[in-house]
């Protein structure tokens, strides 16, 4: 959102960038005609509940503010960045639209800048401003290129494998040849800008594994070698400040599953409720052996670091800022370093808080059966996120039987994405049955958990089976109902839990996703989408209830200097 603040304040808002980075890039076509109405505009606005998220900075010492001011000025760079990398007009017609003062080209200016392009992430990727639908490569292969004609490429060209699957790179055509071009090359422009603002951070921090992070930090985003900066951020200690920044996820490449995104965010430590969360970290082992699979294929984590960090972002930019807004992250996501390091968890307990008061409590009050839409509570939904993102540091990271270690996403390509969501999310349930079983969580809150789970279904099923996470809900949903554990009633249209079969439920679907990883079985997976990834009609009629509730939240930062 934009807006004009006082001397006294800074708006940290998505729309405003740096000087000297507003220009447009050399674009070969113009952007697509046909604005849509001012009502369609607005409709797809209530579909988002603006939430403010203001943070004081006045009483911190100056340095921490000058420090804060670079972070966020690096994430800004990053942000555009991932605008170059989410479609390939997106620039090209944000700028245009900049240039108009009427309020229909500004409202149309804030929904675009919400979605980082014309296509909204809140439904399917459903263009809102031309007709030309997004290409399923984003901005990081040739828009005519095909899964197979890569594939066919990469089997004819093997000695250039590794470059071409890298997740930094970008894919471009060179007469007949496909090339790959390193993100720090692409992106150069705004990665190097980035780089200086970490390193100008850095001269302020007074925590030396801070300092020291942000420095190897910006030698990455200039050579987009990750892996010491990752284990600097894992080992990060007693630091007041979090940065997440980088490419990590794969989610905008729905063609082959493999190019990161660009993003970032700047956040405040809760040093409390972290130190809360520590003791679940140490049964890891236990969990990891706990899983419906065979013991031969249960990896050894000891030794492995797995920070559980709680804060509350006062900046977010990339691939973080759009359509679904992440509450939690377990990062990174490269493979080597989950096996030699370990990964760190993040929760974002204030946009947490906001979703689940704007959207999960209200949905789950309009479709859960009376009774049980009483026992969705905010502790037990944050503790089910806890536990997914546990989740995505158990399991699988390489392909078994390969005679040589290819990471799981590169087997499942476009799919990965919806399939890892899936797994985190009924792991972190059978996992969560282990803690109940074992004393570390109340037992007696079991289902209290299930039906705030329930909810969170309902709620990420409204994204539509376009995102990754509204993917993994519906067959969450779709298979508990067909085993007996989900119901809904046809006289009230009101869903519930049956808890005492939601477990059984729960473990058989694990136990299929985690062999489809195992094996790397693409057609399995796909498979498993076909059957369970629709969503049927009572639960589409039960949505339409739902309409005037939104679907998301709209961040809106502020720091108050």
């Amino acid at each position: 959102m934009i807006r004009c603040a006082p001397a006294a304040r800074w708006t940290v808002a998505v729309a405003l960038l740096l000087p000297g980075t507003l220009m447009a890039d050399a674009a070969d076509k113009r952007p697509p005609a046909g604005k849509p109405s001012p009502g369609l505009v607005e409709q797809r606005m209530k579909k988002l509940a603006p939430v403010e998220m203001t943070f004081d900075a006045r009483k911190l010492p100056e340095k921490d503010r000058e420090l804060i001011k670079h972070l966020v000025a690096a994430a800004q760079q990053i942000d555009e960045a991932f605008w170059r990398q989410s479609y390939r007009k997106a620039v090209e017609i944000r700028d245009s639209l900049r240039s108009k003062s009427d309020s229909a080209s500004r409202a149309l200016l804030r929904l675009l800048i919400l979605n980082a392009g014309p296509f909204d992430r809140l439904a399917e990727l459903e263009p809102f401003y031309g007709t030309e639908k997004l290409p399923p490569g984003a901005g990081f292969y040739p828009e005519d290129l095909t899964r197979k004609e890569f594939e066919d490429y990469l089997a004819a060209h093997p000695e250039r494998r590794e470059e071409l699957l890298s997740p930094t790179t970008v894919i471009r055509r060179q007469g007949k040849e496909l090339v790959a071009v390193p993100y720090h090359e692409e992106y150069g422009r705004w990665i190097g800008p980035a780089a200086q603002e970490l390193e100008a951070a850095a001269t302020l921090s007074a925590n030396d594994s801070f300092r020291r992070y942000l420095l190897a930090k910006a030698a990455a985003l200039r050579t987009d070698d990750y892996f010491q900066s990752d284990c600097d951020w894992i080992d990060l200690k007693d630091h007041p400040y979090e940065l997440i920044l980088g490419p990590f996820e794969v989610y905008e490449d729905r063609l082959m599953g493999l190019k990161a995104s660009y993003e970032a965010s700047v956040a405040v430590r809760d040093v409390e409720e972290s130190a809360r969360l520590a003791g679940y970290i140490s049964h890891l082992q236990e969990l990891e052996d706990n899983l419906p699979s065979p013991e031969a294929d249960h990896r050894k984590l000891g030794g492995l670091a797995s920070p559980m960090v709680v804060v509350r972002d006062i900046y977010r930019g990339g691939d973080l800022r759009v359509g679904y807004q992440a509450v939690a992250a377990n990062l990174p996501n490269d493979p080597k370093i989950h096996e030699k390091k370990g990964t760190k968890k993040v929760f974002w307990k204030n946009i947490f808080e906001a979703r689940v008061s704007q959207v999960i409590l209200p949905v789950s009050q309009q479709l859960l059966e009376p009774s049980q839409a009483g026992q969705v509570t905010a502790r037990a939904a944050f503790e089910n996120t806890l536990l997914h993102e546990l989740a995505h540091a158990l399991g699988p990271r390489y392909v078994r039987g390969t005679g040589e270690p290819i990471p799981v996403n590169r087997k499942l390509g476009d799919l990965y994405s919806a399939v890892e969501e899936l797994k985190a999310t009924v792991a972190g349930l059978v996992s969560m049955a282990w803690f109940f079983d074992h004393g570390v969580m109340a037992k007696e809150s079991e289902a209290e958990h299930y039906a705030s789970y329930l909810g969170s279904i309902l709620r990420a099923v409204r994204f539509g089976v376009g995102d990754a996470h509204g993917q993994a809900s519906i067959v969450e949903l779709n298979f508990a109902r067909e085993k007996g554990a989900v119901r809904r009633d046809p006289a009230t249209g009101r869903w519930s839990v049956d808890a005492a079969k939601m477990r059984g439920s729960l473990h058989e679907l694990t136990a299929k996703v985690l062999e489809i990883e195992r094996a790397g079985d693409r057609p399995a997976a796909a498979a498993m989408f076909a059957r369970y990834g629709g969503i049927p009609p009572d639960l589409a009629l039960d949505l339409k209830k739902v309409q005037s509730i939104p679907v998301e939240i709209e961040p809106i930062y502020e720091i108050l200097w």
